[in-house]
């Protein structure tokens, strides 16, 4: 009786041990969050981000740049970007496991891209993708074996200014959602491996310059904007189409800041001239709404899709908001 009394106590402070083991295996990103008020905005600490991260051949990997990848399965963050004509491009990751920032080794193909921007061409969903800069290749990155892998081309080459982002709901392992100006939407199936053209098009949509987003909250992708266009569109998993309520400026890569927060689904835009703004998509006739005394920030932002809330990265530092 002693002997089954001690395996069951043993048992259970095995048990006991692995659960709060478990909670203290959570992230300092996450406990951070968790800690906000909805509509704070907070300076993160991390590791190794520097402004040695964030430059290659002594110029910053920012310029022309919006959004990053977030991985929620490694929670990794993803970002690849380089100054106009000094290459190569670079490629920083942080892990929210270890709190950290590094810089991952070059690739060869990272040395041909001499005129190269991040623009939008980065996005996470089993792995990493990319959008190559002026052309119509596009890339997938293993995160776990740290490899990268050429994906076939893009029917209609694009230039400069491509938005690049995963949409798991469309199609049964998901698809990518490749948009440039007056070419449309391209549509590549995971599990076809083949590229195809939407029916459905933005009828107002800028050049270049343009931005795509996952709305995890929506289970659509919101897509558009680009030089001169206040305009986004949403896209649903069946390929269809509405035009979201016009924002207050051009929407685009170097004139605001897109990004989705992830607890709402509200889409939120910064402009350096008119402030920080969002809009409501779950309320019929919503529109954009300035967010009084919340500075916004210029740069790299990241939807943290399961942690609610927004990353904003420059080379002032790493910022966190909480909107709902």
């Amino acid at each position: 009786m002693n002997n089954i009394s001690s395996i069951i106590l043993s048992i259970f402070l095995l048990f006991i041990s692995t659960f709060l083991f478990a909670g203290n295996k959570k992230s300092v990103l996450s406990k951070t969050i968790k800690s906000m008020k909805a509509g704070e905005w907070k300076k993160f600490e991390s590791k190794g981000f520097s402004k040695e991260l964030l430059y290659s051949s002594n110029k910053t990997i920012l310029p022309y740049a919006n959004k990053a990848g977030w991985d929620a399965k490694t929670q990794t963050i993803h970002f690849i970007g380089m100054c106009h004509m000094t290459p190569p491009m670079k490629h920083i990751t942080y892990s929210s496991k270890s709190n950290s920032w590094k810089a991952q080794p070059p690739e060869d193909f990272y040395k041909t891209s001499k005129w190269f921007h991040a623009y939008d061409n980065s996005t996470a969903g089993k792995g990493i993708y990319y959008h190559n800069f002026w052309g119509s290749s596009v890339w997938q990155f293993d995160i776990a074996k740290k490899t990268w892998a050429q994906l076939p081309k893009v029917i209609k080459k694009g230039s400069h200014g491509a938005s690049l982002s995963f949409f798991p709901e469309m199609g049964t392992k998901g698809s990518l959602i490749h948009l440039f100006g007056r070419n449309g939407i391209q549509i590549f199936d995971l599990t076809t491996k083949k590229w195809r053209l939407s029916k459905s098009n933005p009828t107002t949509i800028g050049p270049y310059h343009n931005v795509s987003m996952y709305n995890a909250k929506r289970k659509t992708v919101i897509l558009g904007g680009g030089n001169g266009c206040n305009f986004l569109y949403e896209l649903n998993p069946k390929g269809q189409l509405t035009q979201t309520k016009e924002a207050p400026f051009p929407i685009g890569v170097n004139s605001s800041t897109f990004v989705i927060d992830p607890a709402s689904g509200d889409l939120l835009i910064f402009s350096k001239k008119l402030g920080f703004y969002y809009l409501n998509l779950t309320k019929i006739d919503s529109d954009w709404k300035k967010i009084e005394g919340k500075k916004g920030l210029s740069g790299v932002v990241i939807s943290l899709e399961n942690l609610g809330a927004t990353m904003w990265f420059n080379l002032s530092g790493t910022f966190l908001y909480k909107h709902k």
